[in-house]
Parts: structure tokens; sequence; C-alpha cells
């Protein structure tokens, strides 16, 4: 990790137990020197393997998980398809630098809350994890297009049971088709004329009936079972060009 230093967000997540996992020892055991250096975190240790990061999940409480799952991803999804319902209440963050896009979105669609690249700074680690605590998902700049294209463009699966979309108000239906469109909150707020505290509420909405914790995993999730972008809000905007590289941009 570079160490350059960014300013420090006024807000934390301070006392959370930490489990980083990461297949490269030597950046994991640095990073955790870096986080432990914060004074913020209640305990910060280290699995190299799938085998050691599951026992040390089954015998420890943990309330932040940063994984790195690239040298083994079909073994790290496994992991984290069993966490999705056994730690509900876990924050997953990605440290990689994985660019297959549909692996990528595999491991995305487990309930991932962020996902960085290894060369930020600890600053910029630490901010993305504030927002993470805060149910806000991120992604670099370098995946974000591509992963919204890539799930925009695949064909939907047939739908065999009731769908969350029949669920939805139209309003809702309309802020799902906004992020679809690569829209941050600010965004949607403006081009739907709302404030931007009820676009954060008919976000939450879309993302409690899609039974998801993010806003990529509910567009995955709304892909399986059928959802396509009919209308035009947002269809010409350029994921790669929002203000800000969060999908879940803060109100």
């Amino acid at each position: 990790m570079p160490a350059q230093r960014h300013l420090v967000t006024a807000r934390s997540t301070p006392g959370l137990r930490v489990l980083i996992a990461d297949d490269h020892r030597t950046f994991a055991e640095v990073l955790a020197a870096g986080l432990h250096m914060e004074g913020r975190f209640s305990a910060v240790d280290v699995a190299s393997s799938v085998s050691h990061a599951r026992l040390l999940l089954n015998v420890n409480r943990y309330d932040l998980l940063l994984l790195d799952p690239s040298l083994d991803v079909g073994s790290w999804l496994e992991l984290l398809r069993a966490l999705v319902g056994e730690r509900p209440t876990l924050i997953v963050v990605v440290v990689s630098e994985l660019e297959d896009i549909n692996l990528v979105i595999q491991v995305l669609a487990q309930d991932v809350r962020a996902w960085v690249s290894k060369d930020i700074s600890l600053d910029g680690l630490l901010h993305t994890i504030d927002e993470a605590g805060m149910g806000r998902t991120s992604l670099p700049t370098t995946l974000q297009g591509p992963v919204l294209k890539e799930l925009l463009g695949r064909p939907a699966k047939s739908q065999t049971k009731p769908s969350f979309i029949n669920e939805l108000t139209p309003r809702q239906l309309e802020v799902l088709e906004c992020l679809a469109g690569g829209m941050s909150r600010a965004q949607i707020a403006e081009h739907l004329l709302l404030s931007p505290h009820t676009v954060r509420t008919h976000v939450q909405e879309v993302l409690r009936k899609a039974g998801v914790h993010s806003t990529l995993a509910a567009l995955a999730r709304a892909r399986e079972v059928g959802y396509r972008r009919d209308h035009p809000s947002g269809s010409d905007l350029d994921p790669a060009q929002s203000r800000e590289p969060t999908v879940d941009e803060p109100s």
C-alpha cells in the first residue's frame, strides 16, 4: 500500500474486530500492522488461506472481513456464500487486483459491500470501511462501468417464482431504473425531482425487498428475475462518468 496519506474522514467505525484474508501473507501482515497502529480496531487477525479463514470465523466474532479472493476464487466464493446466510451482519470489503469482470460480479453478488484496489492508501481504505459501515457500496472507477455494462447486458433468466420487482412501487421502479443507468443518489434526486432523503429511503426499500445489502447485488438479483431496462431514465448515462466512484453516493 502506498505511503501517501489523505485527509482522514471525520466519521469512524471504532472497535470493530477485523479479519484480513489474503493468500499474499506479507501484504496481509503489513496491512494488519497499519490497522493496528490506527488504534481504532479492537482486534485485527490475518488468515492466509480459505481453511484458516473459515477456522477463525468459526471461533471468533468478526465485524469486518477484508478479502482478496484472486488466487482461489472458487474456494473464497464458497466461503462467502456460506457467510451470507451465517453472518448477515458481517461487512465484507474486497481488497484485490482481480480484473476478470465475470469473477468480480460473482464475488460482488455475495453481499460484498465495497471493492478497492491494493494500491489504495491506508486512509483511503479507512474511508471505504467507514462508508461500508454506513451501508454504502463503492467500486473503483476502473470496475464500475464494466461491471454495470456486463450486468445489464446479460440475458434475463426465466422467472420461476414471484419476483421482488412486483413488490416495488412505481417510484421505487424508477429509482431502480436510475441505478441501472449508473446514476448516483444525488443524480437520481436531481433527475426525479426528489430530496436526497427520499431517494435514500427508496433505495433502502429496493434493497430490503430484494433481500440484499448493496445496489450492485440488487441489480444482479433484478436480472435473475427478468428485470429489463425499458425506460429512458438514465439510459444515456455512462456509468464510468459518474461524479463519484461510489454506487451509493452519500446523501
